[in-house]
């Protein structure tokens, strides 16, 4: 099985660094496919870098280590090619506040799964 990290912050550089050091098979993917390879190489492995395009067609799971409104433009970008495809979020709907913190910046009654998921899978997402 091949797990594919996209975005290697906070959280993606975590998890995949976990992964390949339990030993499982990784793909590593960001914007500057450099970035991915750079990480690949530090971390050994069994990690490969490549393209965000070809990791989500290699991939048996993918894991977004991407900021919320990120994931929301990966999503629309990729949606046919997510169609069927096992999707971790870990992400916080979250951004910079402008005061050295952080905000929610959806509403108190809403997840970001619930957000997410319809737009991954219907033709003409209402949300």
């Amino acid at each position: 099985m091949k797990t594919a990290i996209i975005g290697l912050g906070n959280i993606g550089s975590r998890v995949a660094g976990n992964l390949v050091a339990g030993g499982e098979n990784v793909i590593v993917a960001v914007r500057d496919r450099a970035k991915a390879q750079a990480f690949a190489d530090k971390v050994g492995g069994k990690v490969e870098a490549m393209s965000t395009e070809d990791a989500v067609k290699k991939a048996d799971v993918l894991i977004l280590g991407l900021w919320f409104e990120t994931i929301k433009e990966f999503v629309a970008a990729n949606r046919a090619s997510l169609v069927g495809q096992i999707i971790v979020d870990p992400s916080n709907p979250i951004a910079l506040d402008g005061k050295g913190g952080f905000k929610k910046i959806i509403p108190v009654d809403q997840s970001s799964g619930q957000i997410i998921s319809p737009s991954c899978f219907l033709k003409n997402p209402t949300r």
